[in-house]
């Protein structure tokens, strides 16, 4: 068995109306983080229907209105662990006609959990037109969000859960991460203990002996369950509660 992952729907379906009055629906289905196992890493971009297939940039944009901008691995969305949940989407796609669009995504409230010590993995975000003064955050499942030409929508599913102690896992995975892109310096350092010199990019070992004592010392005791710090704000708002006591929150 694996942590929390990707057996979730990301789905972002556009609807609008061809340049006879028909309408039409796109339907992209995309993949997210699977949950790492106690023997080895989580899977990048893995999608639940196993016979589902993704759709590429060139048929999206030959046959229907829209420009994807980006398309990526979504860098720290893996859960840390001993062994590292799988990385979600980072996806920008521009519209190029009227219309609205509906989201469906299982992990925009909550995120995918960490087991053994290991971290949750990031949670969903949607937000239409980005680091514009048009932004707008999409944080719920919606079958109803007016689009304009030119909007751009930046979608970025989940991680998957990571297992095991992050300060266990070996130097050498996480600066293979880095240098691959899909962990960044600092989670390398705040959630791994792992201190990387940026010009050379190698591993600096005396002082990562020093900064894993001192993150052992200094942390909260591990989880055996990590929910991920969604849960616990919706727990502090009280727009949650339990049943029983938790003691792994």
């Amino acid at each position: 068995g694996g942590t929390g992952s990707s057996d979730t729907r990301c789905v972002v379906t556009f609807v609008s109306h061809d340049g006879e009055g028909r309408q039409f629906l796109i339907r992209d289905v995309m993949g997210a983080g699977s949950g790492a196992r106690p023997y080895a890493d989580g899977d990048d971009c893995v999608t639940a229907n196993v016979r589902g297939r993704n759709m590429p940039c060139e048929f999206f944009e030959t046959f229907y209105p829209v420009r994807v901008e980006e398309l990526a691995l979504r860098p720290d969305s893996g859960g840390p662990g001993r062994f590292r949940g799988g990385l979600g989407y980072l996806k920008e796609i521009r519209f190029l006609i009227d219309g609205f669009i509906m989201v469906a995504d299982d992990r925009m409230l909550l995120q995918p959990f960490g087991a053994g010590g290991g971290d949750a993995g990031a949670g969903s975000l949607y937000t239409l037109n980005p680091e514009t003064d048009k932004e707008l955050p999409i944080p719920n499942k919606t079958d109803f969000v007016p689009i304009q030409s030119g909007d751009l929508l930046r979608i970025m599913t989940p991680g998957g859960g990571g297992w095991g102690d992050p300060l266990d896992r070996e130097p050498e995975r996480v600066l293979q991460d880095v240098r691959l892109g899909r962990v960044s310096l600092d989670s390398a350092r705040h959630d791994y203990g792992i201190l990387i010199d940026r010009n050379s990019m190698k591993v600096l070992e005396g002082e990562t002996v020093q900064e894993r004592k001192k993150l052992r010392l200094s942390r909260a005791p591990l989880r055996i369950i990590d929910r991920g710090e969604r849960f616990r704000d919706l727990l502090a708002k009280e727009r949650i509660s339990l049943t029983s006591e938790d003691p792994f929150l």
